[in-house]
C-alpha cells in the first residue's frame, strides 16, 4: 500500500526549532539576500549551474531556496536561471491570527506588517489582501512585506451571492460555484456583463445523484456527513473538489468524537463551451497536487506529493482551540489514505499563534 508522506518527514529541508514571541518578526526576503557572504578564494562560486539546480530541486521550502541564493552572488545569478525549471515551492499556511507556518519544516512566524485595524485577511495566491476597518483595501507581499494601498472597490453581485461557495479564474474567465443544500444541486456559472450589469451565465446544473454520490454510502448507513466544495483550476482543467467530513453523533453530546475528513472526490467541468456542461468524476490529478481551503485553492505540479490533496482545519467554531491542525492532512487519491499534514513534533511549535478572527488559508510565495 502506498502511504502519503507527512510533511516534514520525507521532504528534504533543514529543520530548526523556532521559539516564537510576540515581538518576533521574520526577516523579509530582500534582507536575507542583501549582504551575501563573500566566497572569494573558495571553489563554491564555481559550482556548475546544473548542480546547483539539483540542489534546489531537493529544497521544496521557499525559505531554504532563499537562503541558498543568499550564499554568494554567483549562486544567486545561477539560481535565477534554474528557478524557471523547478517545481514551485511548497506554500505557507496562514493561521487565524496572521502568523504563518512554512512547510515542510513547520516553523512559525508572525507577519509584522498586518495593521491593527485589519478586519479581514484574504489570500490572493502570492499576496495578501487586507481589508481595513474603514473599508479601504491594501495588498501585501508576504515575502518582502511591501504593502500597496488599493482604491476602494465596489461591485454589484447577483442576489444569490449567499449561495456562492467558491470562485476561480480559468482560461481568462471568472467562474463561480453555487450549492443548494435543499435541492442537492451544484451549479457552475461564468461572471458576465449585460448592459453594464453583472450577470451569471449558467454552465453546469446537476444534482449529487447525477454524479454518483449514492454509491459510497450503504443503504442502512447511520453516519452523518457534511460537505465542503472547492473550485480549482489545474492546467487545462477546471476541477470541483468535494470534501466529505464525518460528523460526531448527536447523542451522547459528550462522546468526545470530533469532525474528521474521510475522503475527497474530484470532478472535471466538461463541455463548458457547448452551453450544456457537465461534471465528470476523475480519479487522477495528472501528476499535480491540490492545496484547498476556503480562502485560496491552487494546483501545483510536482514539488509536493503527486495525486494528493492537502487540506487544513477550517472549523473555527467547533474545533479544539489548542489544535489548529485537528482536521488537516494529505489525502492520497490513489489509495484513499489520509496522512497528517505535519508530524506530531512539528505541530507543537505553532500552537501558541493560531488564535485570531480570520480563517486559515494557503499562501504561495513568489520565487522572485
Amino acid at each position: 500500500m502506498h502511504l502519503s508522506p507527512q510533511l516534514g518527514e520525507t521532504m528534504p529541508s533543514k529543520k530548526r526549532k523556532v521559539e516564537l514571541h510576540a515581538d518576533d518578526q521574520p526577516p523579509p526576503t530582500q534582507a536575507i539576500m542583501a549582504t551575501p557572504e563573500p566566497c572569494s578564494g573558495r571553489p563554491w562560486p564555481d559550482l556548475p549551474s546544473e548542480l546547483l539546480g539539483l540542489v534546489l530541486l531537493r529544497l521544496p521550502s521557499h525559505a531554504d531556496r532563499v537562503r541558498l541564493r543568499a550564499v554568494c552572488r554567483p549562486w544567486r545569478s545561477s539560481a535565477r536561471v534554474e528557478l524557471d525549471l523547478l517545481p514551485p515551492p511548497l506554500p505557507w499556511l496562514l493561521l487565524r491570527g496572521g502568523a504563518f507556518i512554512t512547510l515542510p519544516d513547520g516553523a512559525a512566524h508572525r507577519l509584522p506588517a498586518v495593521p491593527g485595524d485589519a478586519t479581514h485577511l484574504a489570500s490572493t495566491g502570492s499576496g495578501l489582501l487586507i481589508v481595513h476597518g474603514d473599508g479601504m483595501l491594501s495588498l501585501m507581499n508576504p515575502s518582502s512585506l511591501a504593502t500597496t494601498p488599493l482604491a476602494a472597490l465596489a461591485a454589484v453581485l447577483p442576489k444569490y451571492i449567499s449561495s456562492i461557495v467558491d470562485i476561480a479564474s480559468f482560461q481568462g474567465k471568472l467562474y463561480y460555484l453555487t450549492s443548494d443544500v435543499r435541492k442537492r444541486q451544484e451549479e457552475l456559472y461564468i461572471f458576465g456583463v449585460d448592459n453594464a450589469k453583472q450577470i451569471g451565465i449558467r454552465c453546469i446544473s446537476s444534482t449529487l445523484k447525477d454524479i454518483g454520490e449514492e454509491s459510497w454510502f450503504g443503504p442502512c448507513s447511520t453516519e452523518r456527513y457534511a460537505t465542503e466544495r472547492y473550485l480549482v483550476a489545474s492546467n487545462d482543467r477546471l476541477l470541483m473538489v468535494r470534501r466529505w467530513i464525518n460528523l460526531p453523533p448527536i447523542y451522547p453530546s459528550d462522546s468526545g468524537i470530533v469532525k474528521r475528513t474521510r475522503r475527497f472526490e474530484v470532478f472535471e467541468a466538461a463541455d463548458l463551451s457547448s452551453g450544456c456542461g457537465r461534471w465528470i468524476k476523475v480519479d487522477t490529478l495528472m501528476g499535480h497536487a491540490l492545496f484547498v481551503s476556503k480562502g485560496c485553492s491552487k494546483s501545483l505540479s510536482a514539488g509536493a506529493e503527486e495525486d494528493c490533496i492537502y487540506f487544513m482545519h477550517e472549523d473555527i467554531k467547533n474545533g479544539k482551540p489548542e489544535d489548529p491542525f485537528l482536521d488537516s492532512g494529505v489525502y492520497n487519491m490513489r489509495d484513499g489514505t489520509v496522512a497528517p499534514l505535519l508530524t506530531e513534533t512539528l505541530v507543537a511549535e505553532p500552537l501558541a499563534v493560531h488564535g485570531g478572527p480570520w480563517c486559515p488559508t494557503w499562501l504561495f510565495p513568489s520565487e522572485t
